[in-house]
C-alpha cells in the first residue's frame, strides 16, 4: 500500500529520499520556512517570512516555529539542504585551494 500523506513516513524514510521527493511533501509555507533558515535566518524570524500574515507575539512565534521545525519532513528537509550546501561549499573551496595550488607550481616552476 502507497502512503500518501506525509504524515505516514517515519524519520528514517524521510531520510532515505531523494530531496526531490522530500520537498514536494513540504507545503509552501514550510518550504518557505526552510529556506528562509537556510538563508541563516532565525526561527522566528522564518516563520515570519513564511506566515507573513500571522500577527501572534513574538511567544506565540515562537512556539510554532519550535513545532514547525520539530516536524519530520521540515526537520530532515532542512537537515538534506544544509548537508547540500556544506559538501557545495567544500567542492568551493577544494576547488579554490587546487587553483591556488596549480598556480604558486606556475610560479614556482614556470
Amino acid at each position: 500500500m502507497a502512503k500518501s500523506k506525509r504524515n505516514d513516513f517515519t524519520i528514517e524514510e524521510l531520510e532515505q529520499m531523494k530531496l526531490s521527493e522530500l520537498d514536494k511533501l513540504l507545503t509552501h509555507k514550510e518550504y518557505a520556512f526552510v529556506q528562509a533558515l537556510l538563508e541563516g535566518h532565525t526561527r522566528r524570524r522564518a516563520y515570519r517570512i513564511a506566515y507573513p500574515d500571522c500577527n501572534a507575539s513574538d511567544r506565540v512565534v515562537d512556539t510554532k516555529a519550535y513545532e514547525l521545525f520539530n516536524r519530520g519532513v521540515v526537520r530532515v528537509s532542512f537537515e538534506r539542504h544544509l548537508e547540500r550546501m556544506q559538501k557545495n561549499k567544500m567542492t568551493a573551496a577544494f576547488i579554490r585551494g587546487n587553483r591556488a595550488t596549480k598556480e604558486l607550481e606556475d610560479i614556482a616552476y614556470g
